[in-house]
């Protein structure tokens, strides 16, 4: 049975999607390499996101500058740009009646902590969160969601995950939950054909439906 929802965060809660994309097009121009949805296909959603791209790109001892750039970027935009997904706050409101809720997200503690500084109303309805700083290996691994199980005093048999990124999906499957995948359309297409059920917003959400 279904005790608790675990929600990615990029993509799923705060719609940074777009966000992403725009800085890692603007750092790789000042490389001069075009960032391509190939490219972003291989890095959404997964914990060593900067690593992989300067070693695809050819500049791995770049690695530190490429993701110091990538930071500062992303900052900017974020603040002047991040909104949260149609429907979140509606939904997360909803399922805390019933179940726990959590975030178990790729991004670092930073990152995570001011996404809920600039979107306040996300961390009462939260029982816990899991960042990319807490476990050792990141997603496609499953540890990510199974410290948030853990967190959350579950089995993972009881948690659904919403996810929008095929990284996150095997990360889930692999901790033994079931998944809900979200392919809002407007962001490089990932294959989610694996998720238990696809989705196209938020509100097509149905706990029920797994019990």
């Amino acid at each position: 049975m279904i005790r608790a929802v675990i929600f990615d965060l990029d993509g799923v809660i705060v719609d940074t999607e777009p966000i992403w994309f725009e800085t890692y097009s603007r750092v790789c121009h000042s490389y001069g390499v075009t960032f391509t949805e190939e490219l972003d296909k291989l890095v959404k959603g997964r914990t060593n996101a900067y690593r992989q791209l300067t070693a695809v790109l050819g500049i791995p001892e770049k690695h530190a500058e490429f993701a110091e750039k990538s930071r500062k970027i992303y900052r900017s935009l974020f603040d002047r740009k991040a909104k949260l997904m149609p429907g979140a706050v509606a939904l997360l409101k909803e399922l805390k009646k019933n179940y726990s809720i959590a975030i178990a997200t790729s991004a670092n503690a930073d990152r995570l902590e001011f996404n809920l500084e600039k979107f306040p109303r996300l961390r009462p309805l939260l029982s816990a969160t899991v960042s990319a700083n807490e476990v050792k290996n990141g997603k496609p691994a499953p540890d990510t969601f199974l410290l948030a199980a853990k967190k959350l005093s579950l089995e993972p048999r009881d948690c659904l995950v919403i996810e929008d990124a095929e990284s996150g999906l095997e990360a889930a499957k692999s901790a033994g939950m079931k998944v809900i995948g979200l392919n809002p359309g407007h962001v490089t297409p990932q294959d989610l054909s694996k998720a238990d059920r696809v989705i196209s917003s938020l509100s097509e959400v149905n706990i029920n439906s797994f019990r």
